[in-house]
């Protein structure tokens, strides 16, 4: 925790700075959140992106205990992305060279893409599908501990794939 307060210190420092993004691109207006986005697998680890990788192109995403911290916290756009609390500028994206089960699934600077939307898969109540890889969001069940993967795979809604939405 106290890594975790020492790199939110760094981070607000550093967004002070010029040139620093950390707004979101003309057009897309954030719809809704923040929320924190807690996987159905016991023991319910929600979706984080590492404070030093939320402004990298191929940023870190994980499996994490619920905390509190920006790091957790995710808002729904109106063109379909997903985006952290931390860096609206950066958007969750499927990997477009890995559109497979196990597939990356990382924070990529917003540019519009297919890889960059989210919807709910039809029938598949609180799942988030990817349009382009029509893969959907899911934690690795064999690493629902702090720092377990967050990877893409097909779509049939079991508890890897049940995202829930808590606002906060």
């Amino acid at each position: 925790m106290l890594k975790k307060i020492i790199m939110a210190a760094a981070a607000f420092a550093l967004a002070a700075l010029p040139g620093v993004a950390s707004a979101a691109p003309v057009g897309a207006q954030a719809v809704d959140g923040p929320y924190v986005l807690q996987v159905g697998t016991p023991p319910g680890m929600v979706l984080e992106v590492l404070r030093s990788e939320v402004g990298k192109n191929g940023g870190l995403l994980r499996q994490f205990t619920r905390d509190g911290t920006d790091e957790q916290k995710w808002l729904f756009f109106s063109d379909g992305t997903i985006r952290p609390v931390l860096n609206t500028s950066m958007c969750l994206d499927a990997n477009p060279n890995e559109n497979w089960d196990g597939g990356k699934v990382w924070v990529w600077g917003c540019n519009g893409s297919a890889f960059q939307r989210w919807a709910q898969a039809p029938g598949l109540a609180k799942t988030l599908q990817n349009e382009h890889s029509l893969r959907c969001l899911d934690a690795n069940p064999n690493e629902n501990r702090n720092g377990g993967k967050i990877w893409q795979w097909r779509c049939w809604g079991g508890e890897p794939q049940q995202w829930n939405r808590i606002r906060v």
